[in-house]
């Protein structure tokens, strides 16, 4: 309801006490706008008079380096130095940037791996879907491909079935932080971690160059090697204009019209308007906002009642140093937090506390999809009522995969958030004076640009003066 924009600057004139909203918490502790709730965080649930009996506390439930970062992130120092340990809010917000693709087009056209490396539907009387990442039969990943040669040649595979791989929006952040997402998928949360926390850890170059990361040499990691397979991605893709819709990325599509026309290729395909398409750039929240399409589809025809997606995980490219499917977070910043001048504190306090009980956490995923970055489970029951796109990415989210993000507790990313979510991804500017930030979108603009030029020009971005002055090490 409100923007991140303007509610900094008015939540202590609106009529609400509790807000989940995506926030730069930095900006709101530093201010002195939320009420510390680190009671409410650190008692046994069932303690709280909240109407669950869950021995845990909510910060028995989060992840550590999460943790970390709700805590640890008060801008307050204790006589040793240590930070001062508060809680002034929780993290709501939870999802993964993948490629989501149509299953049941997978399986109409065999766009599935069998074992053997052949085509398959993967339907009984069909040969079985290969493994796929995670090697284990009958998770959500059987069938797609693992390699990137396997992927481009589903790509083509594609095309030759009359079937369009790719389309995406107008909206640039969808474009940069998927192929972002890349870079996550190819180190790993090992050297992801490194690169974020800047406490020494090793990161180990291909060619053998080694950097132990520190907050005064991090801009180095501009030239991690993930960043360059991301670049070659992103250059091949624009490269086929075969892989995607004509209009993906141009004014008129904007994101929500991006996903009407995922959904709607199919109707397009049987009435000779337009071709089906396999794929979609976007967040993994992309189906909710769709709602209102899928709806009239299925008003529209039986036939497009429960329609089923899944989630793809980034293909496996030369020299990838992660040890198992890593995915890069979306919504990582949206919160839930109640201001500090509350009409109601104590009321407002125990809502806050009741959305982190298993039970508003399971309601929550169930009926919206959104997991959560808290420790919790789902029944066979809960998982049975969800869509199949949903199920998929609750495989994803809770699988044998790694998920990482920029949050954590160092101030040189909490205190520059928008930063690391913008402009320390892939802007920059070439020699000769292209402007950078988006590679899908650069290398449609710049045909002549290589993976070798945009490279070069993201690491020799910043220099050691720069990188100080820019995250304030000055």
């Amino acid at each position: 309801k409100y923007t991140m924009a303007t509610l900094l600057g008015t939540i202590d004139v609106l009529p609400q006490d509790v807000y989940v909203s995506p926030v730069y918490l930095y900006d709101y502790i530093s201010q002195d706008k939320l009420m510390d709730v680190t009671h409410e965080m650190t008692t046994p649930l069932k303690d709280l008079g909240i109407g669950v009996n869950e021995d845990e506390s909510i910060q028995d439930k989060m992840w550590a380096d999460i943790d970390a970062f709700y805590k640890g992130y008060t801008g307050d120092d204790n006589a040793d130095g240590t930070a001062v340990e508060k809680y002034y809010a929780a993290p709501f917000g939870g999802g993964i940037r993948a490629i989501s693709y149509d299953i049941d087009l997978f399986e109409e056209k065999a766009f599935f791996y069998a074992e053997d490396g052949s085509w398959t539907t993967g339907l009984e009387g069909a040969k079985d879907k290969s493994k796929g990442q995670d090697k284990v039969a009958g998770t959500y990943d059987d069938g797609l491909p693992v390699t990137e040669a396997e992927f481009w040649a589903l790509c083509e595979h594609m095309t030759n079935n009359n079937v369009i791989p790719f389309v995406w929006s107008d909206q640039a952040a969808y474009t940069s932080n998927f192929i972002y997402s890349i870079v996550a998928s190819y180190e790993g949360k090992k050297y992801f971690d490194v690169m974020k926390e800047m406490n020494g850890g090793e990161y180990v170059f291909n060619d053998g160059t080694k950097l132990n990361v520190t907050p005064e040499n991090a801009y180095q990691m501009l030239g991690m090697d993930g960043r360059k397979a991301a670049l070659s991605f992103a250059r091949t893709l624009a490269n086929n204009p075969d892989y995607y819709h004509n209009l993906s990325g141009s004014a008129s599509m904007g994101f929500m019209t991006a996903q009407s026309e995922y959904l709607l290729s199919v109707e397009k395909d049987k009435t000779g308007d337009g071709d089906r398409i396999a794929f979609i750039i976007d967040g993994s929240h992309w189906l909710n906002e769709a709602k209102d399409t899928y709806r009239d589809m299925e008003a529209m025809s039986d036939e497009y009642k429960n329609r089923r997606f899944g989630v793809m995980p980034f293909p496996v490219f030369e020299g990838q140093k992660a040890e198992r499917t890593t995915y890069f977070a979306s919504s990582f910043y949206t919160s839930v937090f109640v201001r500090k001048n509350a009409k109601e504190p104590e009321g407002a306090k125990k809502f806050f506390a009741y959305l982190q009980s298993d039970e508003a956490l399971q309601i929550c995923t169930q009926y919206s999809g959104m997991p959560r970055a808290l420790d919790y489970d789902l029944t066979d029951e809960q998982l049975s009522t969800m869509n199949a796109y949903y199920q998929s990415l609750w495989g994803a989210w809770k699988g044998n995969s790694d998920i990482v993000y920029h949050t954590c507790n160092n101030p040189v990313i909490y205190k520059n958030e928008q930063y690391f979510e913008g402009s320390w991804k892939f802007s920059a500017q070439t020699g000769d004076g292209k402007i950078l930030s988006d590679p899908i979108s650069d290398f449609r603009t710049y045909g002549e640009l290589t993976v070798d030029d945009y490279f070069n020009a993201v690491k020799t971005s910043m220099n050691e003066n720069q990188w100080k002055s820019k995250v304030g090490l000055n």
